[in-house]
């Protein structure tokens, strides 16, 4: 199913989420999530957040280590699966503050319509991380 508003809008929620941790911004995370969210790890281990400054926290703990200092979304594209739901496939660079890469990352998200607005619900990391 192809419609373009619908994927417009959920990818517009996957680079929120983008920016928001990137500046480590609670109020973007939660314009950009729902909650609770969920995220199959490479591994096949799933992680549940239930709310944004529990997914920042998460995300610091969990990026600390390799130095992460931001993300930039290199490619990105949805498709629309109904009115309410979207698939989005990114794939991010993961950079130190040296601009050194980290590493590049693709994940699936699932993009969902309630509560009146676009968010992301879950989503499914391709690359070890």
């Amino acid at each position: 199913m192809k419609d373009q508003p619908f994927e417009e809008a959920a990818i517009e929620s996957v680079r929120l989420y983008c920016e928001g941790v990137n500046r480590s911004d609670p109020q973007l995370i939660a314009r950009s999530m729902h909650f609770p969210h969920y995220r199959i790890q490479y591994d096949g281990s799933v992680l549940v957040w239930n709310s944004e400054q529990e997914y920042l926290a998460s995300f610091s703990e969990r990026t600390r280590e390799a130095g992460w200092a931001y993300s930039v979304v290199d490619a990105i594209e949805g498709e629309a699966i109904s009115q309410t739901k979207c698939h989005v496939t990114a794939r991010f660079s993961r950079y130190r503050a040296d601009d050194s890469l980290i590493a590049e990352v693709v994940c699936l998200y699932v993009v969902v319509f309630k509560d009146g607005r676009w968010g992301m619900n879950a989503g499914s990391v391709f690359t070890p991380a």
